[in-house]
């Protein structure tokens, strides 16, 4: 959500991209959508705990997180085959 780090993945992105690889963003890592967040409260990150409550109530519950999946598929061949530093 950081700009340096916008920009960075965006390059890393096109980069991908032209090599054929099939780019996917998710978001995961926080409770509530970062950019969802900021809209709802006027483009402002909250910059006190009464702020982040106000906040959060606004947002309403987070969303339920996935099930864990039942297996998950083997690395391709070549894949994951390099030594621990």
């Amino acid at each position: 959500t950081e700009p340096y780090a916008l920009r960075r993945d965006e390059a890393i992105a096109k980069l991908a991209e032209a090599g054929g690889v099939e780019v996917r963003t998710f978001v995961g890592h926080t409770l509530w959508d970062p950019d969802e967040a900021l809209k709802k409260n006027k483009g402002k990150s909250p910059s006190t705990m009464p702020g982040m409550v106000s906040l959060a109530k606004a947002l309403g519950e987070p969303k339920e997180p996935l099930p864990v999946p039942s297996k998950v598929p083997p690395l391709p061949k070549g894949v994951g085959n390099y030594p621990a530093p």
